[in-house]
């Protein structure tokens, strides 16, 4: 399964209801972390598809993003 495949599969999840009336599946904040600097890797990696939806994204910060998304959320 391709990475695109896997954040539209975790969308879909992540965002049911909130463009209706029916119940939220995951209402707290989205936080979406990489802890590479993604827009310095390969062009594939460029684009995100959960940024998006996400509440904050954290990215660059190596293994210190683990808990700078912990405080985020």
């Amino acid at each position: 399964m391709s990475p695109s495949h896997r954040s539209t599969v975790l969308i879909e999840n992540m965002t049911i209801g909130r463009n209706d009336r029916r119940a939220e599946r995951f209402p707290g904040p989205i936080a979406e972390l990489h802890v590479s600097t993604i827009h310095r890797r390969e062009p594939i990696c460029h684009k995100s598809y959960v940024s998006p939806v996400a509440t904050a994204m954290i990215a660059g910060l190596s293994t210190h993003g683990y808990v700078a998304t912990v405080r985020c959320v």
